[in-house]
């Protein structure tokens, strides 16, 4: 049970199998049965920049290589290159999807890991002066940060896209527990937004029949008030499988 909602089997289910295949021209992860991928990271990073067009963010720049071209504010570009740092330490440094985007004053920028099976997002929210209020950006990766941006088109459905944007895009991290959780065997972020919070929570178990390292990631995200009062809540879950070629 997560918050009072059982993830079950009763969910769409997204399978993405990283082959020797093509990459496709589609700007995210396709959904169905199965999913042929070169690599995860670039998929996951295409699914951060149609999250940013789905909540009609603006680019800043194409690439976060040059931060000195952004626009940004002196604070926002450093805090940005200390994510950076720290993207590159955990293995995420290919910088060959990092558009800038920003949404509501959060501007975000994916990162491909370097065997290119992974993706990490920054997220940077600013004052209404442009300057960042943290002194790092907030990471978010592999099965997070594919719930965050597969549940967007669900949340703009309900609440229409400015408040999706106040409910998705996060001001800062806090305690999983601040907000209730009491679940075991899950891994858990939560982050406070203008809205409230939102949870995302991810029961990782092993594939069965694969000798491959494949996971099954079933993952839940929830939305709640300032009260902390539960508004909204999906679960979804993602085969994530490195298949070798020949």
């Amino acid at each position: 049970m997560i918050h009072g909602h059982k993830i079950d089997n009763q969910m769409d289910r997204r399978a993405f199998i990283i082959g020797g295949g093509m990459l496709g021209a589609a700007t995210a992860i396709p959904t169905g049965a199965q999913a042929f991928w070169p690599v995860l990271g670039w998929a996951l990073a295409n699914l951060t920049i149609g999250f940013g067009v789905r909540l009609g963010a603006r680019r800043l720049a194409q690439t976060a290589v040059n931060m000195g071209a952004t626009g940004l504010s002196l604070s926002a570009r450093q805090a940005f290159n200390v994510g950076k740092t720290k993207m590159a330490k955990g293995g995420f440094s290919d910088p060959s999807r990092a558009q800038i985007t920003v949404a509501a004053n959060v501007p975000f920028f994916p990162m491909i890991s370097r065997d290119g099976r992974n993706a990490c997002t920054a997220f940077l929210p600013l004052d209404e002066r442009g300057e960042s209020k943290l002194a790092e950006p907030i990471l978010l990766e592999g099965p997070t940060l594919w719930s965050m941006a597969e549940r967007a088109p669900s949340v703009i459905q309900k609440f229409g896209q400015s408040n999706a944007k106040k409910m998705l895009l996060p001001q800062k991290e806090v305690i999983p527990d601040l907000i209730g959780s009491s679940s075991t065997g899950i891994s858990e972020r939560a982050f406070k937004t203008v809205h409230g919070y939102c949870w995302i929570g991810i029961h990782s178990e092993k594939l069965k029949g694969t000798n491959t390292g494949g996971y099954r990631h079933s993952c839940r995200l929830n939305i709640y008030d300032n009260n902390k009062r539960f508004v909204f809540g999906e679960t979804d879950h993602v085969d994530m499988q490195v298949r070798r070629s020949g």
